[in-house]
């Protein structure tokens, strides 16, 4: 499934009522203008902006990044070394994690940098943003509990993807991630088990209280450093449970017995888990209403089939599930020829192909999220975090009203 948002006005203000603390994440998705000077991330302890325990500033005109505290007058700035990542053009998701010490930054779910406390974390009552940027969302997401279960809407059914979001904290030696089985929390269809103490993950069932055969593979690099991290876990036609981390499919799991009746998700032990959500797929042809102004921005998140030959995203001028409306913008992947067509359709004429680009980044059952970002000469689409091409408007994008999702990928629903 598509989602539409609207960006968020810059500057950007917010209050974080209980304050900040260990174990918090801030989350903040943007995109750097093209003629951005800097921009500027706060964690405020007071309204006015006088106390600041971190201040975060790329700054593209000096291509650095500082790091620094305010406390009625600046401190001692830090900059991160190595290669400047913060280019205009660009999208970025930059996570904050309040760990013990030091907040550990995250670009793009890869560790970015850290630092260390000068004002107490517990102090931090605001999020301030400002610069030259486009903001697509901000989040502060609390840790859930140590032992936490979520109930599911409905019971898994294949291609359906849980998904669970967290931190490996530096100290933890392992987490549990399990599907449970009607209302009884003896009867496992999958236990995930990353133990770092081992260099292992287990994988497991378990039936009225007794553990099946464990099934050990390697710690994948994604979790043997702390983390922020992200775990996919669907369940095919085939009986098979397919386990993706950060994006990346790492293993699958033959279920034993009968496991339709998966009815929650459980997390314990040493993480911090921030979501557990479940993504229902959808039936195709999908259409859905998606009205879009230039700043707005469209995430789509699917996997490709096994087989696949193309897949369709059409952001459209009605809501025809069969290319009977106007189509704005055509995004159309193929796998035989490995390169995306794009075009447009208006009173049922296609106008002329685009199909250049600098490498297809799609690949035969693996994830992917693509995000449109509707600016004021055309789109710009980033796949999986990184830019891939830009489409010249040829219609006015505020046209758009529909979105139809079709061809050989699932979408979903969150």
């Amino acid at each position: 499934m598509a989602c539409g948002n609207k960006s968020i006005d810059v500057p950007h203000k917010r209050e974080v009522p209980s304050g900040l603390r260990v174990g918090y994440a801030v989350r903040v998705q943007l995109y750097v203008q093209e003629d951005a000077c800097s921009f500027h991330i706060n964690l405020n302890a007071d309204p006015c902006g006088e106390t600041i325990a971190l201040h975060f500033n790329p700054r593209q005109s000096e291509q650095t990044v500082v790091l620094n505290t305010k406390d009625g007058c600046w401190k001692e700035p830090e900059t991160v070394p190595g290669c400047f990542q913060f280019q205009p053009g660009q999208y970025f998701e930059i996570v904050f994690i309040a760990s013990d010490g030091c907040f550990d930054i995250y670009v793009n779910g890869s560790f970015y940098t850290s630092y260390k406390y000068r004002i107490a974390v517990e102090k931090v009552r605001y999020l301030e943003i400002n610069g030259g940027i486009i903001l697509l969302s901000v989040e502060i997401n609390e840790p859930l509990q140590k032992d936490f279960t979520k109930k599911l809407p409905c019971n898994l059914r294949p291609g359906d993807i849980i998904r669970v979001k967290g931190f490996f904290y530096q100290s933890a030696k392992g987490f549990l991630i399990n599907l449970l089985l009607g209302n009884c929390s003896k009867d496992i269809a999958l236990a995930f088990n990353p133990r770092r103490d081992e260099n292992t993950v287990v994988l497991n069932s378990q039936k009225n209280g007794c553990w099946g055969k464990e099934e050990r593979l390697p710690l994948p690099c994604q979790l043997k450093q702390k983390t922020f991290f992200e775990v996919e876990i669907s369940f095919t036609t085939c009986n098979v449970f397919k386990i993706y981390i950060n994006g990346q499919w790492f293993a699958n799991f033959t279920a034993r017995g009968d496991v339709t009746d998966i009815s929650s998700v459980q997390v314990k032990e040493d993480a911090y888990f921030y979501d557990v959500n479940l993504l229902t797929k959808v039936d195709k042809p999908f259409v859905d209403t998606l009205p879009l102004t230039i700043g707005s921005w469209v995430s789509v998140n699917g996997v490709v089939e096994k087989c696949a030959s193309r897949f369709e995203i059409n952001l459209q001028a009605g809501d025809s599930p069969n290319y009977g409306c106007d189509i704005v913008f055509h995004f159309n992947p193929r796998f035989t020829e490995g390169c995306t067509y794009r075009n447009s359709v208006l009173c049922g004429s296609w106008g002329v192909e685009e199909h250049s680009e600098p490498g297809f980044p799609f690949k035969k059952e693996e994830r992917f999220e693509i995000i449109f970002l509707v600016l004021c000469g055309g789109y710009k689409v980033f796949v999986n975090g990184k830019y891939y091409l830009d489409y010249v408007h040829r219609v006015d994008p505020c046209r758009v009203n529909h979105v139809m999702l079709t061809g050989d990928a699932d979408f979903f629903k969150p």
